[in-house]
């Protein structure tokens, strides 16, 4: 443990990226990249079951840890501005593009990286290079309560001590039922249960500019919410797929998951459904 602690401090100092990549096995070519954002709090390393599933149906993985998170560096539960994540973001897909030009990228993100996703498909010029978005429960707004004093001084403090961290006061029980997974978070020294005033801020910002631009979104789009999420309210996410402009978009509430639906007991017709889609829209990006 005291290593690990060890190394978060290096790497915060440093201001290092860590990057995770999932390839597909060199014996038969990927159909594409799929560029996958996690969520607030957790790190690339939890989406290794997301990973194995993509690669056995053949699709490259492309990821790694956003800033504040993970193996990345930056102060824990922080960011100055929200483009940041978008910015990394970026950076992975031009990675995916520069490896393999003639290849589609497709981008997939969780909950805060669901509204990663969406901010980069409403502000980048990237949006050009990929092929479709698969959002899984994304962040467009908190179901559970933020103490009203809380939210007050959050507004407060947001330009005195915008670096100010709090207790994000998620229960890691009401993400998921899969009893394994929520044994394997409880031992993991990478996720992070803090966020700083500025993040906070940043959060609401985001989550206000990606409803108000839902229309700005033309790509194929698959979006996945679950029933019971007690963490990411589902109705602003189903209102952001019937808005978004594309004619081409899968708009979904999974009765009773909970809000991570790639770890639920469901997980494998979730997968299963993802991969379905993908392939009918790799193969579409080819022609």
């Amino acid at each position: 443990m005291e290593a690990i602690r060890m190394y978060r401090r290096r790497i915060a100092m440093a201001g290092e990226r860590y990057r995770k990549d999932w390839p597909t096995s060199t014996e038969t070519p990927a159909k594409a990249t799929v560029v996958l954002v996690h969520g607030q709090g957790e790190h690339s390393g939890r989406y290794a079951h997301v990973a194995a599933a993509l690669n056995a149906a053949g699709y490259d993985v492309v990821s790694g840890d956003l800033p504040g998170h993970g193996r990345s560096g930056g102060l824990r539960g922080h960011i100055d501005r929200f483009d940041e994540f978008v910015d990394v973001v970026s950076s992975w897909i031009e990675d995916a593009r520069s490896r393999r030009p003639d290849m589609p990228v497709f981008l997939l993100g969780h909950s805060v990286g669901g509204l990663v996703a969406a901010r980069l498909l409403q502000t980048s010029p990237l949006v050009g290079a990929l092929s479709g978005v698969v959002l899984t429960s994304p962040a467009f707004r908190l179901r559970f309560p933020i103490p009203p004093w809380k939210e007050a001084l959050g507004r407060r403090l947001d330009g005195v001590l915008p670096r100010l961290r709090m207790p994000s006061g998620l229960k890691q029980q009401r993400v998921t039922r899969s009893e394994d997974v929520l044994l394997a978070t409880a031992a993991d020294p990478l996720m992070v249960y803090v966020a700083s005033v500025r993040f906070y801020n940043e959060l609401l910002r985001a989550q206000t500019a990606a409803l108000a631009e839902a229309e700005a979104i033309a790509l194929p789009l698959l979006l996945l919410h679950g029933g019971a999420d007690e963490i990411i309210a589902p109705e602003p996410s189903l209102d952001f797929g019937r808005r978004v402009a594309s004619t081409d978009k899968d708009v979904r509430l999974l009765p009773g998951l909970h809000h991570e639906i790639m770890n639920e007991p469901e997980r494998d017709d979730v997968l299963r459904d993802i991969v379905g889609w993908l392939d009918r829209h790799a193969g579409a990006a080819e022609t």
